[in-house]
């Protein structure tokens, strides 16, 4: 059952009461969505596939670094800011959600065509062509890359994931995104 690090020190676990350095590393895994660091640190996108890892800086150099985007991507968004509890439940059916699935493919549109307007610098040897894949495959379609792994799973016959399953499916995204 979930205990606070406030139980924990009040009552013990086991017979065993924290430390300074157990409170140290709870401290260390407290982050918020967003953390300003002289960066933005978005936790959010923490272990993405190989195959997509640039997708999120691409996402984010386009609506964050191009203004006409940045102006669009407010537009878009502000007149939901009273209604974002509900969209937040919403997300548990991602893109099956009719509301969520048009939002994010208006803001991915927006930030694709910022990225494009972004100078050759912000590019990377990869980024655009992996970006336009991404969006084609998953977001255009109302997909994300958990869909193809339940995919995976269901045409495997015991309805596991294995290795090999995963490697194959990295290997199908590899052509889908376009460098």
């Amino acid at each position: 059952e979930p205990v606070s690090f406030s139980d924990w020190m009040e009552h013990g676990i086991d017979g065993y009461y924290p430390n300074e350095q157990d409170l140290k590393t709870h401290l260390s895994l407290f982050f918020p969505e967003v953390r300003a660091r002289g960066f933005l640190e978005l936790r959010s996108v923490d272990c993405q596939s190989s195959v997509w890892q640039v997708v999120p800086a691409c996402f984010y150099s386009g609506l964050l670094y191009d203004e006409t985007s940045l102006e669009q991507a407010l537009e878009l968004l502000t007149p939901y800011s009273e209604s974002l509890p509900e969209l937040w439940r919403a997300c548990v059916m991602g893109m099956q959600d009719d509301r969520l699935a048009e939002l994010a493919i208006k803001l991915m549109r927006i930030a694709f065509e910022g990225f494009g307007r972004l100078p050759s610098c912000y590019h990377g040897g990869k980024g655009p062509g992996t970006f336009e894949g991404f969006v084609s495959h998953f977001t255009d379609r109302r997909r994300s890359p958990v869909d193809d792994i339940i995919d995976q799973v269901k045409a495997e016959p015991d309805e596991r994931l294995h290795p090999a399953t995963l490697m194959r499916l990295e290997d199908s995204w590899k052509t889908i995104a376009k460098h």
